[in-house]
């Protein structure tokens, strides 16, 4: 044994080890080992013990560690992290930026979803809106399935019993056709119920 493995043993030796307890399987199936739950239990309560212990330990380390530094050398780690800190939320802010312009330019397109076209671009690409909304326009022509699709002409209308009736017939001005007013007012007269 080296030095390194004599001093990792003494470190361990103050730490009880749990010795497996064997048992005999207690069913025909001998690929199936069953642990009793007594056992189970113990075992579960010693790993929660060791666990906060390793945790006891940590925290100690790290106090030691603080203690060991210099005054300098903790406001040095303190102005690291602080940058490091704000370094991440200029990031994000910037992500969330970009996000919004894509989010608008996408609406400005007549995306169904402008949040697929945020999925789809890659943020690190946009730097202003004007080039969100050329990638937003190339997304579009890539993917026009992506796109709300516009009706052209009117809609269907609801019926005097409810459900949707067919748009009314046009003329080639797109003004309603005179020949479908037959009828009109006797809708008209259902409708007011006069």
């Amino acid at each position: 044994m080296t030095d390194t493995q004599d001093s990792s043993n003494d470190a361990l030796a103050g730490l009880s080890v749990p010795t497996p307890d064997v048992t005999t399987p207690t069913t025909d199936d001998p690929t199936e080992q069953r642990v009793p739950l007594d056992r189970f239990r113990s075992v579960t309560q010693e790993n929660q013990t060791l666990r906060s212990q390793l945790d006891e330990l940590s925290k100690w380390k790290q106090e030691q560690e603080d203690a060991a530094l210099s005054e300098v050398e903790r406001e040095r780690v303190a102005r690291e992290k602080a940058e490091a800190d704000a370094a991440s939320a200029h990031a994000l802010v910037k992500q969330l930026e970009r996000g919004a312009w894509v989010r608008s330019a996408a609406v400005a397109a007549g995306f169904a979803d402008p949040e697929d076209a945020v999925a789809l671009i890659d943020l690190d690409g946009v730097s202003e809106y004007d080039s969100a909304a050329t990638a937003v326009r190339t997304l579009a022509d890539a993917k026009p399935h992506l796109v709300a699709q516009t009706s052209s002409g009117p809609r269907p209308m609801a019926g005097p019993l409810g459900g949707t009736t067919a748009a009314l017939p046009t003329d080639k001005d797109g003004n309603p056709d005179p020949r479908s007013a037959v009828g009109q007012d006797l809708l008209n007269y259902i409708r007011r119920g006069n």
